[in-house]
């Protein structure tokens, strides 16, 4: 067993043993838990990072708990507090050379398929370009992940790729500034 998954399990582990002390806290401050049925109106209060277990994956699912007050009457007086769970896939944007959008999401899917959660092409305006109201659409590649700590070692990782291949067009654009 590697270390990564040494690690994963070990913060699946933490992370039910804090959801589980987190819903015996909210449970005694009377906070409801909200799962489905008809709309509920409330004030949003506050909200926190959470995980949700996935059968699809090891390490969870993002999601982000929504806490609430639920109004009574005209006056406005507290009636309950509630709160509810969303799952979210975090996500970001890589740029590849026009016309590589396909072979760079094979790369990606190759390389780090276990970390991904979908991989699309959409193509969005440019603002570095100077004429960007003109001519600024620009295919891009959406990494959406399954959690936060997927995306951090994934975005490390191209991180350091894209250090190289900066290095190596500086390297070449100095030649040619030479010539």
């Amino acid at each position: 067993m590697s270390n990564l998954q040494k690690r994963n399990k070990f913060e699946g582990r933490k992370r039910a043993l804090q959801n589980g002390q987190e819903n015996a806290i909210l449970q005694k401050l009377g906070v409801e838990k909200y799962e489905y049925g008809g709309s509920r109106l409330g004030w949003l209060i506050n909200m926190s990072k959470t995980h949700l277990p996935s059968s699809r994956h090891k390490s969870g699912k993002s999601a982000v708990d929504l806490f609430f007050i639920e109004p009574k009457g005209e006056k406005g007086e507290v009636k309950s507090y509630f709160s509810c769970t969303i799952e979210y896939n975090p996500y970001f944007y890589v740029q590849s050379k026009p016309g590589k959008e396909n072979e760079t999401i094979e790369y990606l899917r190759r390389m780090y398929d276990q970390n991904i959660y979908d991989c699309s092409v959409v193509t969005k305006q440019d603002l570095k370009k100077a004429n960007h109201l003109i001519d600024g659409r620009r295919n891009y590649i959406k990494l959406e992940f399954w959690n936060v700590a997927d995306l951090l070692f994934v975005r490390n990782k191209l991180t350091h790729i894209v250090k190289e291949n900066q290095k190596k067009l500086d390297a070449v654009n100095v030649y040619k500034d030479q010539t």
